[in-house]
């Protein structure tokens, strides 16, 4: 390496090898690569993984000017840089060049440091005691190339015997936090006879944590969740114990229930003109229709937004204890309906003596412009000279109806031509006009229960389109479609129904050339017949990859339609 000075050698990478006594539990496999992960030296970053260029950069700028230098004042008897270097000043060490050459674009040399190989290997030994190794040894070797003045860190683990499970043991001093901590402990990390690992503690943690805090315990968070661990319950085995501390301020921690739930879906305004809004109070009922299952109070200068159209988005409800994913939900539901900047939820504790609490449920919206404009237009060729102009103009509506809705039109045009030394001719036109109406939840004549968590949508799209291919055909298409998908909150599972689905095709114009071509293949024939299709179709999603993080995934799509040219006309 011509840039490195002497006694310096460039990083090339870490290795781990284990020594040949160790035995390493089947969850564990790819450990190696993962340790060597956690060196603190990082190699230069390679353009393709092949040329460090970045590193090429920063030496250039801060070392390569000075040698092309220095082998000019060398040559200097029987070749002259003198003048060239003279008249240009990037030359010179604090040149804005070199500068930036060395701090932007350019990336140090990654050089070999013994302090941070003996921090890799502290590193190493924790993350192996984190899994459950108590007595890692490690040692490692640098193994230099002097010749290239590269050098490779070999790590050499003898990780012990891995530490197991034996009991797990919940001493949880209140009843009541005991019994919904517990709740689900099916879905524990931690059970007998498993490797110990700290990620299963955070885990643990995290679900009795979530288990908490959808059950009324508003201030819990996990920190309040720690472990005593014993080794001496026998040879290679543990028994964990989980506590609870308790508050700060208090003797235990203390359950929430929803007095009331007041939404505002203009917080801005609403807060610039203080009591001055009128209050709408809305019960929303149970499936049978016989009790309130909550009620919220809307406040609001103006009537833009039906009651229910805002309660069928809030998943929190009244006298019932609060729930932090349900808040979660509720946000997470209002920013998918593209009608708000923003959703919050503030939550009021009241003051009370007594050992259950309230509080009260504020959400805040701040609704985006009713209308809005999109103009678009792109232009592309092709090597055949073929040059297409495109333009899209779209027009969007928000809460026309007063439900959250979305009312949408749109325009396409574009026009394709053929490029000649002589002429430019038209090859093909097209327009296409659309309107679409998207209304948050199911319009059907009959009655469909359907929970909140499924966010139900009802979809109706009108589209005209006009194609005319200069030499070949001219093709009207009106198409309908009316339906409705589903899918659950987490977008695991996606259901998509859509009974009606027309499309009425019309060819008014073909030319003798293009008949020539339709006589030659049946079914693109059929294609370019008068006919009406109809469509109606149910399509079904499942997608593990939307809340789990895992190596192998499950992606299925499935659709049944009863497709085809059922009528033809003509």
């Amino acid at each position: 390496m011509r840039y490195l000075r002497e006694g310096e050698q460039l990083y090339r990478g870490t290795t781990v090898t284990f020594t040949e006594n160790a035995t390493l539990p089947e969850d564990l496999a790819g450990l190696d690569s993962k340790m060597a992960q956690l060196s603190k030296l990082k190699e230069n970053k390679r353009v393709l993984g092949m040329y460090p260029l970045k590193m090429w950069l920063y030496n250039l700028g801060d070392r390569g000017f000075d040698q092309f230098l220095d082998y000019a004042a060398e040559k200097e008897g029987t070749l002259s840089l003198s003048p060239l270097t003279a008249a240009l000043p990037f030359f010179q060490p604090d040149s804005d060049l070199r500068n930036w050459l060395v701090n932007k674009a350019g990336e140090a040399p990654s050089l070999i440091d013994s302090g941070k190989i003996y921090e890799t290997q502290i590193r190493m030994e924790n993350y192996l005691y984190n899994r459950g190794f108590f007595y890692p040894k490690t040692a490692y070797e640098v193994n230099l190339n002097e010749k290239k003045q590269q050098a490779r860190v070999v790590y050499t683990v003898d990780p012990g015997r891995v530490y197991k499970i034996n009991n797990v043991v919940y001493e949880l001093e209140d009843p009541e936090l005991s019994r919904i901590a517990l709740m689900d402990t099916a879905n524990s990390p931690l059970k007998p006879g498993k490797r110990f690992d700290v990620d299963y503690l955070k885990g643990e943690r995290n679900r009795i944590s979530r288990n908490l805090t959808d059950n009324g315990y508003l201030l819990f968070n996990n920190e309040y969740v720690y472990y005593e661990v014993d080794t001496t319950s026998g040879f290679e085995e543990l028994d964990i114990y989980i506590k609870v501390s308790k508050p700060e301020n208090d003797t235990i921690h203390r359950r929430y229930k929803i007095r009331d739930i007041y939404i505002l879906p203009d917080a801005k305004m609403a807060n610039a003109r203080n009591n001055e809004l009128d209050t709408l109070v809305y019960e929303e009922l149970t499936r049978s229709v016989t009790s309130v299952r909550s009620t919220y109070k809307i406040v609001e200068d103006e009537h833009r937004y039906t009651e229910k159209s805002l309660a069928n988005n809030v998943f929190l409800n009244s006298d019932d204890y609060y729930s932090t994913s349900k808040s979660n939900q509720t946000i997470g539901a209002f920013s998918n309906l593209g009608m708000f900047k923003y959703s919050t939820i503030q939550t009021i504790p009241i003051d009370s003596s007594g050992f259950l609490k309230y509080l009260d449920v504020v959400l805040k919206l701040e609704p985006l412009k009713k209308r809005d404009l999109t103009l678009e237009f792109n232009t592309s060729t092709t090597s055949e000279y073929l040059f297409a102009n495109y333009a899209n103009a779209s027009y969007s509506i928000r809460n026309q109806f007063k439900r959250l809705d979305l009312l949408r039109f749109s325009l396409d045009a574009g026009i394709e031509s053929q490029i000649s030394s002589s002429k430019v001719a038209l090859n093909t036109s097209e327009f296409t006009a659309q309107a679409s109406l998207l209304f948050p939840r199911f319009f059907w004549p009959f009655s469909i229960y359907t929970p909140k968590t499924y966010y139900p949508r009802t979809v109706s799209n009108v589209k005209l389109e006009y194609l005319n291919r200069v030499f070949f055909y001219t093709l009207f298409n009106t198409a309908f479609s009316y339906g409705s998908d589903r899918f659950e909150g987490t977008r695991k599972q996606q259901l998509s129904l859509f009974p009606i689905d027309v499309n009425y095709v019309r060819v008014p114009r073909r030319t003798a050339q293009f008949d020539s071509i339709l006589d030659g293949n049946f079914l693109l024939k059929q294609s370019f017949q008068e006919q009406l299709i109809l469509a109606p179709n149910v399509t079904y999603i499942y997608n593990s990859q939307a809340i789990n993080n895992n190596i192998f995934d499950i992606y299925f799509r499935g659709k049944v339609e009863l497709a085809g040219s059922l009528f033809y006309l003509g």
